[in-house]
């Protein structure tokens, strides 16, 4: 995608930083199957505005007298970040440049018991919540938490979300 006006630039920068996205590549999805790559399936589009004013050299139909027209372009498109797409070329996703430190109490047991939960489990962006139309949680990397402890606590309990809708999808008994 070519560079886009400033105010696209932006908005594109906050929604990347709101969903945790590492590259700053946006890209319809004709141009990511023109790369050879392919949307992740159930990931959502962005709305991308373009627009441009122009002028255009007119003919009035009565006296033929020729002048100049202010005219406008406005066009909406849904566009993926890079980190939604898979398959593109490493170019598209930037490498961290910072060491990024792993806080202290990991646990190899409870490492191994997390590990058994048939779910569907991301590491990425800032925020831990459970998609149930995804049925699918979502975790901040370790490193910004902490302690171990904090991690493993917020992943238990977003763990609980996806628990209730597997095991309990019609509530609580008793309730």
């Amino acid at each position: 995608m070519r560079c886009p006006a400033p105010t696209l630039l932006f908005w594109l920068w906050m929604v990347a930083d709101m969903r945790g996205y590492a590259s700053p590549y946006w890209m319809t999805y004709n141009q990511a199957q023109g790369l050879g790559a392919q949307v992740r399936k159930h990931e959502k589009a962005t709305i991308a505005i373009f627009y441009k004013n122009y002028t255009k050299e007119v003919e009035a139909p009565e006296t033929g007298e020729k002048s100049d027209e202010a005219r406008w372009v406005l066009k909406a498109y849904p566009v993926f970040n890079a980190d939604q797409v898979e398959g593109l070329p490493e170019r598209f996703h930037p490498v961290v440049a910072l060491d990024l430190i792993e806080p202290a109490g990991r646990e190899a047991e409870l490492d191994a018991f997390f590990a058994a939960i048939p779910v569907n489990l991301r590491h990425q962006g800032g925020e831990a919540y459970y998609e149930p139309t995804q049925d699918r949680v979502t975790m901040p990397p370790s490193h910004l938490f902490e302690g171990f402890d904090h991690y493993y606590a917020t992943l238990a309990h977003e763990l609980s979300h996806n628990a209730a809708t597997r095991i309990m999808p019609h509530g609580v008994v008793g309730s």
